[in-house]
């Protein structure tokens, strides 16, 4: 099976509070748009079955920022109220958005982050074509010695509802494999493969201040231009 618009969604996972950074990551100016929009726009251009973006649903002016960032966008908003609890609850509320919606058993669910800024749409397509049904599609960055395998993936619809509940707290996708190259669903029974992609490039993200200062003059970042108080 290959991946084509009518079987392909993403998911943007943008509701992280970038505590440790001190200034909204989503906001961060990459090339005069924001990274939430820049990360928006590369998912359309992949023209998925659909776009879902995950938000912090809070009363403040940064999540209402947020929201009125997106709102130009043809896009489903996921509301988080609980972005405090860290990615798994995200990955969750968009499982269960999915689920509402009764997604195709033949559905596979591109997962990105706001926060990898060397991220390509040539990367995206990589990720997204030439998938058999039970790949997990990784990118691979890291040491070579302890590579990562990581976000952005690719994954099937299947084990994600046998296998994201286990997610719990900051762990990303990367609890479920760890090291492992083969996974065995517990209620079926699938197999399912890691197949990781080399994007190197794609360890460099923004958690804290110091990175953002590494960065920001290869990828000619701006802090956030909103001020909030």
């Amino acid at each position: 099976m290959s991946v084509t618009p009518s079987n392909l969604t993403v998911v943007i996972l943008a509701a992280g509070l970038s505590q440790r950074l001190g200034f909204a990551k989503q906001l961060i100016v990459k090339n005069h748009q924001t990274l939430l929009a820049e990360k928006i726009q590369l998912a359309r251009q992949l023209q998925p079955h659909q776009v879902l973006v995950v938000l912090p649903k809070f009363d403040n002016p940064i999540s209402k920022a947020l929201y009125n960032e997106v709102a130009p966008f043809a896009v489903t908003v996921v509301d988080n109220p609980t972005p405090q609890t860290g990615m798994a609850q995200s990955i969750q509320y968009a499982m269960t958005t999915l689920q509402q919606q009764s997604v195709s058993a033949t559905m596979r669910i591109l997962f990105l982050t706001v926060d990898q800024v060397a991220v390509t749409l040539d990367d995206l397509t990589l990720l997204s074509q030439n998938v058999k049904d039970h790949k997990l599609i990784v990118s691979e960055y890291g040491d070579n010695n302890q590579p990562i395998w990581g976000i952005p993936v690719n994954l099937p619809w299947g084990f994600l509802q046998a296998f994201g509940h286990q997610l719990q707290g900051d762990k990303g996708f990367r609890a479920l494999w760890q090291h492992q190259t083969a996974i065995v669903s517990p209620t079926d029974g699938t197999v399912y493969q890691l197949y990781p992609i080399p994007l190197p490039h794609l360890s460099q993200d923004i958690d804290t201040l110091e990175q953002f200062e590494q960065l920001k003059t290869a990828y000619h970042l701006l802090p956030p231009t909103q001020h909030f108080n």
